[in-house]
C-alpha cells in the first residue's frame, strides 16, 4: 500500500534520534547519490552540531556489516546502502536511509530502516538514497539550509537516473523539486535531454549524441559541424570562444531541435525516440551558468568522478559546498575519469559482447576498474538499443579473490516482468556471493572463478521471471 505520509513520519523520527546522538558513524555509498546523501547527512549534522566521522564503501555486505558491527558505534547513520544487510542490525538503534529493494520486511531490520519500499514506492524512480537523506536531514537544519540541500537531493536522483523512464522526475522526488524550486536552488525547465548542455562544445554536442542518436549527424564530427551551419548556427561567439548549449538564444535552439527531430522521424525511429530527446532539465541557478554545476546531469558525472577513483572526500566537499581546491580537484579527476570511460568502452567493443541465453557479457578483467563497470555496462547496453531482449553483464576484478558484476536490462525486459534486483542477488547467492539493486539495475560481488556459474543462475532466474508473466 502507496503511502508517503508514513515515510515522512519515519523520516522525522530518524531525524530525532541522530538530534539525540552523541556521536555518529556515517556510512555512504560511492556513486553520485551516494556522495549527494553523505554531503547532505554530513553538512546537516555539522550545521546541527552532531559530532561525527564519515566512511566510504564500495558496496555493504556482509564483510562491511561486521566491520561495523566490530566498531559498535553507538549511532551509526548508512545513507545510499544497508537495506541488504538490515537484518545484521536488529538489535541497533541506527538509522538507514536507503532506497534499494530489501531482502525482507521492514520487521527483519533496525528500528530507524527508512526504505520507500516498505510503503509501496518504488525507490527505482520515485525517491533516491540523497532523497531519503535529505528526508531527513531538512529536519535538523533551517528552512534556508534544507533548500540548499534539497538542490543537492535532485543531483543525486539524477545521477541515478531516476529520471530516465519519465524524463522527468517523479513521486517523492517530485515533491523534492517543488521544494527547491521554491526555495530558488533549482529550476526545472523543459529542454533538450542530451548530456553536455553546458560545458560540451557545440559540434561535440551533437557529436556524441547517443540517446537517441540524431541520424547522419552523431558520430561525426564533420557532419555535426555541417549539421550546425546548414541551420546558420554559429559554433563561436564574436570573440572567438566556442560555444555550447545554454548559450544559444530561442531561434537557434528551435531550428535545431526541429531539424534533430525531423531527421530522427525521417530514419523510423518513431515518437519514443523523439519522447526522449525532450524532457525536464534541473539547473541550479546558484551556481555559474556554463559549468558543470549549473546542471544537475553535469554536476552527477563530475561527482562520479571523484569517489570511483578514491576520492569520495573531494565529491563530498562539493556536495557540502566547497568552490575552491575541491573543485579543482574534481575537475582533474573528470578529465581521468573521461579518459578511463572511454577505454572501458573501447575494451569491450573490441573484445566483443558473448552472448548466453538472456545475457550479454563481457569481462574487463584489470582492464576495467570495478567502480566504472558499472556505468561501462550502461554505456554498451545504450549501444544496444535494437537489441531488447538481452541484459548486459559486466564483470570486473575487485580483488585478488573477488570480482564485481553490473548488470542492467533493457526497458522492454523490465515490462515483460524481470526484475534484476532479485535476479542477481538470488545468482550471487549461488556463487557464495552478494547482490541487489532494482528493476532495471543491479550488481553483486561474486567469488573470483565463479562467472560461468553466476550467468548461468541469472539466466535460470530471469528465464523463471519471464515465464512467471506469461
Amino acid at each position: 500500500m502507496r503511502d508517503a505520509h508514513a515515510i515522512k513520519d519515519a523520516s522525522r523520527e530518524a531525524a530525532d534520534r541522530l538530534a539525540e546522538a552523541d556521536e555518529v558513524h556515517l556510512v555512504g555509498h560511492i556513486d553520485a547519490d551516494g556522495l549527494c546523501a553523505a554531503g547532505i547527512a554530513s553538512r546537516a549534522m555539522t550545521e546541527a552540531g552532531i559530532p561525527h566521522e564519515v566512511t566510504f564503501v564500495k558496496t555493504m555486505g556482509k564483510p562491511e556489516a561486521g566491520d561495523l558491527l566490530d566498531e559498535n558505534p553507538a549511532t551509526a547513520w548508512m545513507v545510499d546502502l544497508g537495506s541488504g544487510v538490515a537484518d545484521n542490525f536488529i538489535d541497533r538503534e541506527w538509522i538507514i536511509a536507503d532506497h534499494h529493494e530489501p531482502p525482507k520486511g521492514p520487521e527483519e531490520g533496525p528500528n530507524h530502516h527508512v526504505n520507500p519500499h516498505y510503503w509501496g514506492l518504488d525507490g527505482s524512480v520515485e525517491v533516491s538514497g540523497a532523497g531519503l537523506t535529505w528526508g531527513i536531514a531538512r529536519h535538523l537544519v533551517d528552512d534556508e539550509t534544507a533548500g540548499e540541500l534539497a538542490a543537492m537531493a535532485i543531483v543525486g536522483a539524477v545521477g541515478d537516473l531516476q529520471n530516465a523512464k519519465a524524463n522527468r522526475l517523479v513521486g517523492l522526488n517530485r515533491s523534492i523539486v517543488q521544494y527547491a524550486s521554491d526555495a530558488l536552488t533549482v529550476d526545472p525547465i523543459r529542454d533538450v535531454t542530451l548530456y553536455g548542455r553546458e560545458t560540451r562544445e557545440l559540434h561535440k554536442f551533437f557529436q556524441y549524441a547517443d540517446d537517441p542518436e540524431i541520424p547522419g549527424v552523431s558520430g561525426s564530427a564533420t557532419a555535426a559541424i555541417q549539421f550546425l551551419a546548414e541551420h546558420e548556427v554559429p559554433r563561436r561567439d564574436p570573440d572567438g570562444e566556442d560555444r555550447a548549449w545554454v548559450h544559444l538564444d530561442h531561434d537557434e535552439k528551435s531550428r535545431l531541435i526541429s531539424a534533430a527531430v525531423r531527421r530522427v522521424i525521417a530514419n523510423g525511429e518513431g515518437s519514443d525516440a523523439v519522447r526522449r530527446l525532450f524532457g525536464e532539465v534541473y539547473q541550479l541557478p546558484q551556481e555559474p551558468v556554463g559549468t558543470q554545476l549549473h546542471d544537475a546531469k553535469e554536476f552527477a558525472t563530475l561527482l562520479n568522478s571523484t569517489a570511483r577513483y578514491d576520492r569520495a572526500d573531494v565529491g563530498m566537499a562539493l556536495v557540502k559546498g566547497d568552490r575552491d581546491e575541491a573543485l579543482a580537484e574534481a575537475h582533474e579527476l573528470m578529465d581521468g575519469h573521461r579518459r578511463a570511460l572511454v577505454q572501458g568502452v573501447d575494451h569491450v567493443l573490441d573484445q566483443g559482447l558473448e552472448r548466453v541465453g538472456q545475457l550479454e557479457y563481457f569481462h574487463g578483467e584489470d582492464h576495467i576498474r570495478d567502480t566504472i563497470v558499472g556505468i561501462v555496462a550502461g554505456m554498451v547496453s545504450g549501444r544496444r538499443q535494437s537489441d531488447d531482449d538481452a541484459v548486459t553483464v559486466g564483470f570486473a576484478h575487485r580483488s585478488e579473490n573477488e570480482v564485481k558484476v553490473s548488470t542492467r536490462a533493457p526497458k522492454g525486459l523490465v515490462s515483460r516482468g524481470v526484475k534484476l534486483s532479485e535476479a542477481v542477488a538470488d545468482a550471487a547467492q549461488s556463487t557464495g556471493g552478494e547482490g541487489g539493486g532494482h528493476d532495471g539495475a543491479a550488481g553483486a560481488t561474486i567469488p573470483k572463478g565463479t562467472e560461468s556459474d553466476f550467468l548461468a543462475a541469472l539466466n535460470r532466474a530471469l528465464d523463471h521471471q519471464l515465464k512467471a508473466r506469461v
